[in-house]
């Protein structure tokens, strides 16, 4: 129970002197901090705020003979629910904010820069895409991306982005396994626009990459050097778009030959 109190917002201090005064009925601070296993100053502390939060009630006595009771679980119930109330209308003016708060977040000619490792990378870079406003340049190795210990990961992020409006090319290394990866999520092909690029031409591709708003990654999924670098900087990533569509006009060659 201390856990759920723990997930749902409050303190281990506070998940402890709650429980610890619901079980014991009405107590003195020195009853309720021996039983909760804090010290005495710190248990004044919880308390007083457990009381601002309505959860406790001071009933009776001043100093170290102050007496409290716990609220009934059913306001514990109502307190979580008034404050996820509270959370969302706060995401909400937040999500109405962030076109204001993104001028304010100037990176200037120096790029941000980010490393990631292991399956953190992957993690990041499948949030950070949903954050693309106008569409998403990709270079994919699908062979890479179809290994047992991530696979759900990308079948995942395939399933949520399907019916996104948000378009996306991307270059794929040519081989059997990427053949099959589109024919079988041919459901995402409104949003998703591929073009091949032949196995035998571009042996060295070892790493992915992708281009959105003023964001660049560089990613290897490969697991025995899974890693991504994050660039923000718009010159870098309107420079890296323009020979990303030279790349993606001489791909055309090769899907007419395949064709």
């Amino acid at each position: 129970m201390q856990d759920l109190l723990k997930k749902l917002g409050l303190s281990e201090n506070e998940s402890k002197v709650y429980l610890a005064l619901l079980e014991s009925g009405p107590s003195y601070v020195s009853q309720i901090t021996k039983q909760a296993v804090i010290n005495r100053t710190t248990g004044y502390d919880v308390l007083e705020k457990l009381a601002i939060f309505g959860l406790v009630n001071h009933v009776s006595g001043k100093g170290s003979k102050k007496k409290y009771v716990a609220e009934s679980p059913h306001r514990l119930f109502q307190f979580f629910s008034q404050k996820n109330k509270n959370y969302k209308k706060r995401l909400s003016e937040l999500k109405g904010k962030l076109d204001d708060l993104d001028l304010r977040y100037a990176t200037g000619e120096k790029p941000t820069i980010i490393f990631y490792e292991g399956d953190e990378a992957i993690k990041q870079i499948t949030s950070d895409e949903q954050l693309a406003k106008k569409g998403i340049l990709s270079m994919v190795d699908f062979d890479a991306w179809d290994q047992p210990d991530i696979r759900h990961l990308i079948l995942k992020y395939i399933n949520r982005v399907a019916n996104e409006e948000v378009p996306e090319k991307i270059l794929i290394l040519d081989s059997a396994k990427a053949r099959s990866w589109i024919k079988k999520y041919r459901f995402a092909r409104k949003r998703l626009e591929y073009r091949m690029l032949p196995a035998d031409k571009f042996p060295f591709f070892y790493s992915d990459f992708s281009i959105f708003n003023d964001i660049v990654w560089f990613f290897s999924l490969k697991a025995q050097s899974r890693m991504a670098t994050r660039i923000e900087n718009k010159y870098f990533a309107d420079t890296l778009r323009i020979l990303y569509h030279l790349a993606w006009e001489a791909a055309e060659k090769y899907n007419l030959k395949k064709k």
